[in-house]
C-alpha cells in the first residue's frame, strides 16, 4: 500500500523547487484523488494539464476526480479530451520473441568496433590497406619516384 501522505509531502516539495514539474502536479494529483481530497486533486491536475498537455495519466486521473465529486458534465468533457489525446499518440511497435518463454529479440544495430593493438589494448582507428613496396634486386624496399614531366628541349 502507497503512504500517499508522503507522496503528497515530496510532490509538494518538489513543486516548491520547480513549480513548472508537470511531473510533480500530476503526482500531487494522483495522491489528492487517493486521499479523496478531489477539489485539491483537479486543481493540481490542471495545472499539470496546462504545463503538459499530452500527460496522459493526469488525464486519466482528473476524469476520476470529477467523477468522484458528482461533476459528471466535466468528466465527460475531460473523457473528449482523453479520447481525443489517445487517438493523437503513434503506438509503439511491440518487440517481439521467437518463443514465448525467450527474452524479447531486439534489433542488432550495424556498429563497427575499432580495432586493438595486440601489445597494449589501445584502439586503432582503421587506415586504408598500404600498398605493398616494391623492391629493387637485393629486396631492399624502394620508394616510388614520381614520374618526372619531359621539359620541351628532349
Amino acid at each position: 500500500m502507497r503512504d500517499f501522505e508522503l507522496a503528497m509531502k515530496y510532490a509538494k516539495a518538489t513543486i516548491k523547487v520547480n513549480p513548472k514539474d508537470s511531473d510533480a502536479w500530476r503526482e500531487l494529483g494522483f495522491a489528492q484523488l487517493k486521499t479523496e481530497q478531489f477539489d485539491e486533486a483537479v486543481e493540481s491536475l490542471e495545472k499539470s494539464i496546462s504545463l503538459n498537455p499530452k500527460n496522459l495519466d493526469a488525464h486519466v486521473y482528473i476524469v476520476a476526480a470529477h467523477k468522484a465529486l458528482g461533476n459528471t458534465d466535466e468528466a465527460a468533457d475531460w473523457q473528449k479530451k482523453l479520447d481525443k489525446l489517445k487517438k493523437s499518440i503513434k503506438p509503439v511497435k511491440p518487440v517481439t520473441t521467437d518463443d514465448e518463454d525467450e527474452e524479447p529479440v531486439k534489433p542488432k544495430k550495424k556498429t563497427t568496433k575499432p580495432t586493438t593493438d595486440d601489445d597494449d589494448d589501445v584502439p586503432v582507428k582503421p587506415t586504408k590497406k598500404p600498398t605493398k613496396p616494391t623492391t629493387d634486386d637485393d629486396d631492399e624496399p624502394v620508394t616510388p619516384k614520381k614520374p618526372v614531366k619531359p621539359t620541351k628541349g628532349e
